[in-house]
């Protein structure tokens, strides 16, 4: 039988913890995969289409595309103009 065990937040207390009670069954096999993170604690993909996005805003905010404002109460101003 095979078993998928997936945790969020583990440290390394309870990756010894998991690898003390699999050792109690010696045809028991471990196996552990960490997933990589950005040292902004995001995955890589993820954290590529962000950057990715962000760069594609900005063109738009510098063709006109996109209006950006500097506080809310120009905002209000500009949708009152409307």
């Amino acid at each position: 039988m095979q078993v998928t065990l997936q945790i969020s937040n583990a440290d390394e207390k309870l990756i010894k913890a998991l690898k003390s009670v699999i050792s109690i069954h010696p045809q028991a096999k471990l196996k552990i995969e960490q997933e990589k993170l950005t040292e902004n604690g995001y995955t890589p993909e993820f954290e590529a289409e962000i950057l990715k996005e962000m760069k594609e805003h900005k063109k738009a905010i510098k063709k006109g595309i996109i209006k950006t404002y500097h506080s809310f109460e120009d905002y209000k101003k500009a949708m009152n103009a409307i």
